[in-house]
């Protein structure tokens, strides 16, 4: 279905590499964004939290402890996804950015952004 998509195309997932393409970074341009782990886990437990069919009874530090950082969150744990990118960080056609860092300095970021995607701004 995607083959018969128009290029460029946007893919969008939380999911780990490993889990993509075997072939992704030798033919795609690939921007991996990572948010601060403490941020991401209060965000994955006001999300699961919201999802009734979750039926989610445990205070915030449970969760953190006993959910979260073993990694039995929705999409896999938080450290193997992140782990999965920060050591393809140093490959030509993966951008490694953090969200903390694009919201502090935009212009830097969209500019790498930009030269990683070869769009002249």
């Amino acid at each position: 279905m995607l083959d018969q998509l128009p290029s460029p195309r946007l893919i969008k997932t939380h999911y780990p590499i490993e889990l993509l393409p075997p072939d992704l970074l030798s033919i795609c341009k690939v921007i991996f964004v990572c948010r601060n782990v403490k941020d991401v886990c209060v965000s994955y437990f006001h999300h699961e939290a919201l999802m009734k069919h979750h039926d989610l009874k445990c205070d915030f530090l449970t969760y953190a402890k006993d959910i979260y950082k073993p990694g039995l969150v929705n999409h896999g744990g938080y450290f193997k996804m992140l782990e999965s990118g920060w050591k393809r960080r140093n490959e030509s056609n993966l951008l490694f950015i953090w969200y903390e860092e694009l919201k502090s300095n935009q212009e830097e970021v969209i500019s790498k952004i930009a030269k990683h995607l070869n769009i002249e701004l």
